[in-house]
């Protein structure tokens, strides 16, 4: 009585075992096994792969997140002129050969890269590189997770703070430090000691699932089992075909036929070089065969792939992709079962886990790195700032990657109704399709700009409800009105289609 029936004990769970730990000792025997086997399947497993992929491009897109500079004056203005300036500086610095110690990516492609490394991983570690030797005096390293050694623990003992899986803690758990091998681990040939890295000068990018955790665990751990049994059981079914295509059947013959042909059974029939004579046939289209007297050709024809396979892995991918929050359509990649209706919500709540997962990704490594790129160009004269207070300047919005609507139509209705009402506004629509709403006003400067050097009537595309121009009203009597593509914005829009700007660009 008063008890709860999930923690009865009973013969329904006598084989349910478990233990409290903390989260950090909880993973310290298991966290290299477990990226070990995610990092597997993510390179030999169709649908880690896949999701690692889709992840990634969802997330991440093909340019990056973006972000646009905010500075704004003591009054609270945007101040455009400095906010571009600090814009270009930022997508000079992301070029490939500078942004990055190595100089093998591009800003863009080393967000992809530390995206894909996070999902298999589980977590991340980006090194900032002030002093570097570049122009901006500032780079960016991607250590292997393997490096920081889950098997180095010290007790806190003097002043010796405390060590948990490599990563130094003060009394509070917050990191100091981090103790990385020089080199991989697995390069035994290489000097192999460890260095200490000021917790300062560390990204660690990883998704804490408990209070007190240091290091970060793969996405695909709560169905790293399931993948694996999933893809030997493919693996199983497609072997079984295969062989139960090449195999067509056997020869067989009875005892009685064996005698009354002075054979055995058990020797078979040689040649000249008493070499055994293989009984064999090969099929032919339209080709009628006689078989030896007392021989019988029996067909074999074993039942692969089963009938259920298909339903069976739907099932199991629909497990899967519950266990990394995401749709069975991007799991699985079809779209045979899916409606439109059940397609559009079960991409809807996805959408919405993308979007949180770009602000956290966003937060912990593009906002930092855009702050030290801003302070750095700043004092190697990359950039000038209203004043020499880097940090007073910092100020900025990520642009992340948005997404187009999922039915055009009916979507622009809501959308036009809402911006009506006013409770909507085009630069938050602009956002979530992944566009800046002043770029699209520098674009539309630009193209009636250059219909006008060319004598070509400015097209006017009317939606319903919009005044032609025979009942445009008067133009309101007071100031004129403001010129578009001239905002308060970074302005960056309009500057990038003057081409001024390296191809490296953020759109």
């Amino acid at each position: 009585m008063g008890n709860f029936a999930g923690a009865a004990s009973n013969r329904l769970t006598a084989d349910w075992f478990t233990v409290l730990l903390s989260a950090d000792r909880l993973s310290r025997s298991s966290l290299k096994t477990l990226r070990a086997r995610s990092r597997q399947l993510c390179q030999d497993n169709p649908h880690a792969s896949g999701l690692q992929a889709s992840f990634t491009d969802n997330i991440v897109g093909s340019l990056g997140i973006g972000l646009n500079p905010r500075m704004r004056s003591p009054r609270g203005k945007l101040l455009k002129k400095d906010n571009l300036a600090a814009w270009q500086a930022f997508q000079r610095w992301g070029e490939r050969g500078i942004c990055t110690a190595d100089g093998q990516q591009c800003w863009s492609e080393f967000q992809r890269l530390v995206f894909k490394t996070w999902f298999s991983d589980g977590e991340a570690f980006v090194r900032k590189l002030p002093g570097f030797d570049n122009a901006f005096g500032y780079a960016l390293q991607l250590i292997d997770a393997d490096q920081l050694d889950e098997a180095y623990n010290l007790a806190p003992s003097g002043g010796q703070h405390e060590i948990v899986q490599g990563v130094e803690i003060d009394r509070w758990g917050r990191p100091v430090a981090y103790w990385f091998w020089v080199n991989h681990p697995s390069e035994s040939q290489r000097e192999k000691r460890r260095e200490r890295i000021s917790a300062d000068q560390i990204i660690h990018l990883f998704e804490a699932v408990r209070p007190g955790q240091h290091r970060g665990l793969p996405i695909l751990t709560p169905v790293l089992i399931a993948m694996k049994l999933l893809d030997g059981y493919t693996v199983a079914e497609v072997t079984a075909a295969h062989v139960a295509a090449a195999q067509g059947g056997f020869f067989t013959m009875t005892g009685e036929d064996a005698l009354s042909l002075g054979e055995s059974q058990d020797t078979p029939a040689t040649d000249a070089d008493g070499e055994p004579i293989p009984i064999e046939m090969e099929a032919e289209p339209g080709l009628a065969r006689k078989l030896p007297p007392g021989w019988q050709f029996n067909q074999w024809s074993p039942e692969h792939p089963n009938g259920n396979f298909g339903e069976f892995q739907k099932n199991m991918l629909r497990v899967i992709s519950r266990g990394v929050n995401t749709s069975a359509i991007t799991a699985s990649g079809d779209l045979s079962d899916t409606s439109f209706s059940s397609g559009r919500v079960g991409l809807t709540a996805e959408r919405d886990a993308y979007k949180a997962m770009q602000v956290w990704f966003g937060g912990r490594l593009v906002t930092p790195v855009y702050r030290d790129v801003l302070r750095y160009s700043s004092l190697a004269g990359q950039v000038l700032l209203p004043t020499p207070e880097a940090s007073r300047w910092s100020e900025c919005e990520l642009e992340p990657r948005g997404w187009q609507w999922i039915d055009p139509k009916n979507d622009m209705e809501t959308t036009r109704g809402e911006i009506g009402m006013g409770v909507q506004s085009p630069q938050r629509v602009c956002a979530a399709l992944g566009r800046d709403y002043e770029e699209i006003l520098d674009d539309i400067e630009a193209a009636k700009e250059m219909c006008a050097e060319r004598g070509i009537d400015w097209p006017t595309f009317a939606a319903p409800n919009t005044p032609t121009a025979e009942t445009t009203p008067s133009p309101p009597s007071g100031p004129p009105p403001k010129k578009l593509g001239t905002g308060t914005g970074n302005g960056h829009g309009a500057n990038r289609i003057s081409g001024l700007l390296p191809l490296a660009v953020q759109p």
